[in-house]
């Protein structure tokens, strides 16, 4: 014992740097009692910092992934020596989103398993209860096969419009969306929640008409100069004319076609967007709400279409160009999977679910920026003329104000909705 406290400092001097310690640090009593610790301002700023710019950077990728969708997809229906039917490449590629992301699937169910269900008994009534909850928020659900049938109904337009026309068209109108999505929301849902935060307005008239011009530009200034026009094909900026007879010198049916097919994804795509919301808002209670969270939404959706197309696929199309392709083909391939199919919806999901659907969808102007350079480099359909440069200039800023001018209108009505229930809190 002696031997012990001669090899021990003084008791004096530990209690004393004991007491220094303590008065230096006010946190640390806490942190012996077990209290939480309140973070340092600094730190959490920069926590914020990181993790919101972090996420940024994912939705950037993700938009940029997005714009080679059609890209790759016209390759591999298109470019190929032997180019793969659609019906085949949707299921296969769907189902293996379906493959990748059932583990994650089954140990949320796993989970759930444990903490709820092991402590039901599985007798007839509690059976029961399932099937009448099952036909009750599901198969009685019309809101949910709306959903459905916009899910499933937008994916082989999207992949026929890429076959038969450029992927510069393709994303081209893809990008009216935001609008397509702003008059659905006015007519549908006015006045709910969603519909008072995107109000309509000149400046919504003022970009659609910019972007459509835009369009115009890109689409006539690709007309070759052996077209030999009555009159130069810009003419239409002052007379507001467009001669019809020169489409048919720069374009072929299947592009028209084409761009029909993108037109239709473009009006399902907003309308699968616009019924997320609506079953996100209206089953909130339901069983069904889970359909709509997070990657259970991604992997629903893509068990959903594989489901669609793989019988059509088998009865109607010829899948041996799937074994004569060769190594470039299957790069394409695994490239289109690896990026768009996995990483691009995976990442949109992330970052939607750390800083928002607004701030996200903010960016979307950068899939034209990758779907025109990757068309010229992977495909050789880049922009040929200087006014399609200027064509494309005017719809990525016209798109890109109206998205900014709608997350600020968002959040002055977020901000008003607060002070608002401040108000009340305060009169109450």
């Amino acid at each position: 014992m002696k031997a012990d406290k001669a090899d021990s400092p003084p008791a004096v001097e530990q209690g004393e740097l004991l007491e220094i310690d303590i008065s230096q640090d006010a946190e640390l009593p806490k942190l012996v009692a077990g209290e939480p610790v309140e973070q340092q301002p600094t730190q959490n700023k920069y926590n914020e910092f990181a993790a919101k710019y972090g996420a940024l950077s994912v939705a950037i990728f993700s938009h940029i992934a997005f714009g080679l969708q059609p890209v790759f997809s016209r390759y591999l229906q298109n470019a190929m020596e032997h180019p793969l039917p659609s019906f085949s490449l949707i299921t296969v590629g769907f189902g293996l989103n379906v493959i990748a992301f059932s583990p994650k699937l089954f140990y949320t169910g796993y989970k759930y398993y444990r903490s709820t269900l092991i402590h039901e008994k599985f007798d007839k009534l509690f059976v029961m209860n399932l099937l009448q909850i099952f036909y009750s928020d599901f198969i009685k659900n019309w809101m949910l096969w709306v959903y459905l049938f916009t899910c499933i109904a937008r994916v082989p337009s999207n992949f026929y419009a890429s076959r038969l026309t450029s992927a510069i068209y393709v994303q081209l109108i893809g990008l009216l969306s935001p609008f397509v999505i702003s008059f659905l929301t006015f007519v549908f849902l006015r006045n709910t929640r969603q519909g008072k935060m995107d109000k309509l307005s000149w400046k919504t008239f003022a970009a659609l008409i910019a972007t459509i011009l835009g369009c115009v530009m890109i689409i006539l200034g690709g007309i070759p100069p052996e077209a030999n026009l009555d009159r130069k094909w810009w003419s239409f900026l002052v007379t507001f004319e467009i001669e019809w007879s020169a489409l048919g010198k720069g374009l072929t049916v299947w592009d028209a076609v084409g761009m029909g097919c993108a037109f239709t994804f473009c009006i399902l795509l907003s309308s699968y967007m616009l019924m997320t919301q609506v079953l996100k808002m209206y089953n909130s209670q339901s069983a069904s709400r889970f359909l709509t969270q997070g990657e259970n939404l991604y992997v629903f959706q893509s068990a959903a279409v594989c489901l669609a197309f793989f019988l059509p696929s088998v009865i109607f199309e010829d899948w041996s160009p799937w074994l004569l392709m060769k190594g470039k083909d299957w790069l394409m391939f695994c490239l289109f999977i690896l990026i768009v199919q996995f990483g691009a919806q995976y990442c949109i999901v992330f970052a939607i679910q750390r800083i928002g659907a607004n701030t996200v969808g903010s960016t979307v102007s950068l899939r034209m920026v990758s779907a025109i350079t990757f068309s010229a480099v992977v495909l050789g359909e880049g922009l040929s003329t200087i006014w399609q440069v200027v064509g494309a200039v005017v719809v990525l800023v016209s798109v890109s104000l109206f998205l900014y001018y709608q997350n600020v209108q968002q959040k002055r009505f977020l901000e008003q909705e607060k002070l608002e229930k401040e108000v009340e809190a305060n009169n109450a």
